[in-house]
């Protein structure tokens, strides 16, 4: 049963929707957060520009819950590019990526200018990425499992959209979060996902 509660949706025991706009527009980008017996986890925290939003809603719906771990679809900008400013507030909280994303987390600088190069303007709509210690850092192979106490998280390598990019099978719910794996959806059209 869906339950929405101020600016996140309870979609089931234990995950939530937290819905953090991006430009006055809702709905954009799905940041999930999964409270498990052992900590909490974020999938995908968005932009560094929007990341003092999602902290104002975690402080304000979730102040009990602590967040132990990010899990990353993909590091472009929309879904990966604020975990940088987000880990400053987090007490050593560990970052899921894929292994050929990893770097790009450490020095971001290459994403950043390969992001303005395909974007050009709109690239300061998201906000450059801030890096990530490689002490916070943690590779994530096909298969490999987050356990977070009474919850796991699954993640399966699903290249297309990303070649690094991961889709999450959170157990025992059986809900996948395919990030940018699948096609969006726009006005009853289905357009291909493919901005770098």
């Amino acid at each position: 049963m869906v339950e929405v509660m101020g600016k996140a949706i309870k979609i089931c025991e234990n995950v939530y929707i937290v819905n953090v706009e991006i430009l006055g527009l809702s709905n954009w980008l799905s940041t999930l957060l999964v409270i498990g017996s052992k900590g909490a986890l974020l999938i995908d925290p968005g932009p560094t520009i929007n990341i003092d939003e999602l902290l104002n809603v975690l402080k304000s719906e979730f102040s009990d819950v602590r967040i132990r771990y990010i899990a990353l679809t993909h590091i472009h900008l929309d879904h990966s590019g604020g975990s940088g400013k987000l880990i400053k507030f987090l007490n050593d909280a560990k970052v899921y990526v894929h292994p050929r994303g990893v770097k790009h987390l450490i020095d971001p600088t290459r994403l950043w200018e390969a992001s303005k190069e395909v974007l050009g303007d709109l690239v300061y709509i998201f906000g450059p990425p801030e890096p990530i210690e490689p002490k916070n850092l943690i590779s994530l192979e096909d298969g490999s499992t987050i356990d977070l106490g009474d919850i796991t998280i699954r993640a399966i390598h699903t290249p297309g959209h990303a070649p690094h990019h991961i889709s999450y099978i959170i157990e025992p719910f059986n809900i996948l979060v395919s990030g940018d794996a699948l096609c969006n959806l726009f006005e009853g059209r289905i357009y291909p996902v493919s901005v770098p």
